[in-house]
């Protein structure tokens, strides 16, 4: 019965080794060893444990990079840590496996950026020029396969490409007024404050063919000299969450005036407090040509005074050699358009010659407006280290996706900020949907390996320990091809196997029927340790492997 285990009590053990002599040590040594063999563990490696594999210069990170490493060495590590363990012994070992990035990202992260440029938005409409900005009105899916077309002409199959460009729902040239002066009439103009500092030439309401505006010209007759302020009334922006003051106005014959400093639009919140004010010059981002009646748009941000309650100046400066006139049509300060971030993936078909966006439910790049909405990373739109995609993602795509189904996968890329790699990344991870719950692809897991103690060497071991059951011993009674009908009806007597009724084999045979039938779907090579009420020897097991002709054979 040397396959077949018997559990023998201590006072055999005992006697044993109390009449043994020197001939005989042997055999003893190999019963403790045996007595051993059903021991059974589940272990979790540790820093230590890897750390014992330092002379095969593997572990150094406390993980494997493969199964196959773990197979190859963590033998070394169980032999260091149970050596009293004997033939049979069985070990679960969760360990680290270390599996890099998943290869269906990388080619989103590294694929080349494409900025839709003020050209681009031209393009598309005066609107969307002038504000650059697409909305509903202008959907990117309309433009922008047009628009990689017309600029990479060289692409190749499969190319990819990250397009980025600037949204918004709100529609062109609706602004959230805070102030304006349209300068209709001269009513309009009284509330402001014409000073004249030098010359007789000041700042008057004045209107051409129905349209109003503020103006000033140093001309009368010839150009004279003149220093002299438009100031407005005072203006709140106590409600102000900032955006732009955009001053429309137009300016002729000027010759040698500076911008900025001979004309100039300056503000300041300490106009009117005793003492002299402090005024600082506004830089607009255009100014009108200076030689001609065309009205523009100039506009500067002003969300730094948001709060605060501040005075516009209109300062006009003239010489007896440069008198421009300066009319000056509205002033208008307005909170800024609400503008996201859009980014989407688009591909190359070489054989359509077409651009065709990438499925965003299979890969998804964030927008400015999910970072906001995740909360803590919309503060600069990225993850960090203090703020890691994982801790905010798996939550997002539960909201993105509630109606997710088992297994899904989705790529999500992202912007990441990492000060000791140069700065902002972009990096994305696999996110997969199992029972009821998105997890990112991570490099490392914990996976876990089995492993028998064989000849007195830890093998990879895919054993499977399983003890008959009431009804296993009464299905096999059932079996009119298992054994004799003697032992059978021994067998449904008793509910164990009678050692005088049933050979060896015979019971191998019956424990594989039991296999078959309530593991069906085992594969070849795996290997079950049963073990059965017998008598009279009591608890027994039997160890057996599934071989490629189907049926259950003792392992070797």
């Amino acid at each position: 019965m040397k396959r077949f285990n018997i559990i023998f009590g201590l006072s055999f053990l005992s006697l044993a080794l109390m009449t043994a002599c020197d001939p005989l040590e042997e055999e003893i040594d190999q019963i403790e060893a045996e007595s051993s063999i059903n021991k059974e563990l589940t272990i979790t490696l540790t820093e230590d444990d890897y750390a014992l594999l330092e002379d095969f210069k593997v572990g150094t990170y406390n993980n494997f990079s493969s199964e196959d490493e773990a197979k190859q060495y963590v033998p070394y590590i169980l032999e260091e840590l149970y050596p009293q363990l004997g033939n049979g012994s069985s070990i679960t070992v969760k360990y680290n496996l270390y599996r890099g990035s998943s290869e269906s990202v990388s080619q989103y992260t590294g694929a080349d950026n494409y900025q839709l440029t003020k050209e681009d938005y031209e393009g598309i409409s005066t609107d969307a020029g002038k504000y650059e900005y697409l909305n509903d009105q202008y959907p990117a899916k309309n433009y922008i396969p047009s628009i990689l077309s017309d600029t990479l002409k060289d692409a190749e199959d499969g190319e990819l490409v990250a397009v980025n460009y600037s949204y918004s729902s709100t529609a062109y040239g609706q602004t959230t007024s805070v102030y304006s002066e349209n300068f209709n009439d001269a009513a309009s103009f009284n509330p402001f404050a014409a000073v004249s500092v030098t010359g007789d030439q000041e700042w008057e309401w004045s209107s051409y063919s129905g349209d109003g505006f503020a103006k000033i010209s140093g001309f009368a007759g010839s150009a004279n000299e003149n220093f002299d302020y438009l100031i407005t009334p005072a203006i709140d922006l106590s409600g102000f969450a900032g955006g732009n003051l955009t001053v429309n106005h137009a300016i002729n014959y000027r010759t040698s005036a500076v911008f900025g400093e001979d004309i100039a639009v300056l503000i300041s919140t300490d106009y009117g407090v005793v003492g002299e004010p402090t005024w600082t010059s506004l830089e607009f981002d255009t100014w009108p040509a200076g030689n001609n009646w065309t009205f523009v748009d100039s506009k500067v941000d002003i969300s730094d005074y948001a709060g605060e309650t501040v005075y516009l100046a209109f300062k006009y400066t003239s010489t007896s050699s440069d008198a421009a006139t300066w009319e000056v049509s509205s002033i208008l300060i307005g909170e800024s358009t609400s503008l996201d971030y859009k980014n989407l993936f688009y591909t190359y078909n070489a054989e359509s010659g077409k651009w065709s966006m990438v499925d965003q439910d299979a890969v998804y790049y964030l927008n400015s407006d999910d970072y906001d909405a995740m909360g803590a990373p919309g503060a600069y739109d990225n993850f960090s280290s203090s703020t890691p995609a994982d801790s905010y993602i798996p939550t997002f795509l539960t909201q993105k996706y509630p109606y997710a189904q088992e297994e899904q996968e989705i790529v999500v890329v992202y912007k990441y900020y990492s000060s000791s790699s140069g700065g902002l990344q972009t990096r994305g991870n696999v996110y997969t949907f199992l029972e009821g719950s998105w997890s990112g692809y991570a490099s490392e897991i914990e996976a876990e390996l089995q492993f028998g103690k064989e000849n007195g060497v830890w093998v990879p071991d895919n054993t499977i320990r399983y003890t008959f059951t009431t009804d296993d011993f009464s299905a096999v009674a059932e079996n009119e091809e298992l054994g004799t009908a003697a032992a059978r009806d021994n067998l449904a007597t008793y509910g164990n196997f009678s050692t005088y009724n049933w050979t060896l084999a015979e019971i191998d045979e019956a424990v594989g029927f039991i296999l078959k039938k309530n593991f069906p779907n085992s594969e070849v090579g795996q290997k079950y340790l049963v073990s059965f009420d017998s008598y009279p020897s009591g608890l027994l097991t039997t160890h057996l492997i599934l071989n490629s002709e189907g049926n259950y054979v003792p392992v070797n």
